[in-house]
């Protein structure tokens, strides 16, 4: 499911080649056909639910794809923070189910800067519910996503600036 645009941008490539190759071609539309018949329904739903800025608990499997950029706001920093899919998952514990989205995150914790994974959690609900009311969703979808692309990199690069400036030492130092 989460691989048919690149199939598609992949049967173009191999279509626009002046030296085609009819067995790569015929393999990419056989798994393009696959997808488009068992997965069929949900692309209409997905896309219709999309349009309208809306999503179903059922349907944040296919919102939210590993490899993608999403959108959260942070508490402690009274910040928009991006972030970057890599897995989604439906949790059942006693307390409820919810969808578990593990994602990587720039950190510094003290001791090291880099990325470091961190995990958010969308209890279950009923009905749809308007994707930006998520707690975390595709930064496609912010009304301002360039500007906040773009203060996510320039805020990104400061820090990484700042935290390779300090330096732990014992005794005496002069700098």
């Amino acid at each position: 499911f989460h691989s048919r645009f690149g199939l598609r941008e992949k049967l173009t490539e191999e279509e626009a080649k002046e030296t085609k190759n009819e067995e790569k071609i015929e393999a990419i539309q056989a798994a393009i056909q696959l997808v488009d018949e068992d997965f069929g329904r949900t692309i209409i739903d997905l896309g219709l639910m999309t349009k309208q800025g809306d999503i179903t608990y059922d349907l944040l499997w296919a919102l939210i794809p590993p490899n993608t950029y999403l959108r959260t706001y942070h508490q402690g920093t009274e910040q928009e923070m991006v972030l970057y899919a890599r897995s989604l998952t439906y949790q059942c514990t006693m307390e409820g189910n919810y969808a578990s989205i593990t994602v990587d995150i720039v950190n510094n914790d003290g001791k090291m800067f880099g990325i470091a994974q961190d995990a958010f959690a969308i209890p279950e609900y009923a009905g749809t519910r308007a994707v930006l009311d998520l707690a975390v969703y595709p930064l496609e979808f912010h009304p301002e996503k360039e500007s906040l692309r773009e203060h996510a990199i320039k805020r990104g690069k400061k820090f990484a600036g700042i935290t390779r400036k300090f330096v732990e030492c014992s005794g005496p130092a002069v700098v």
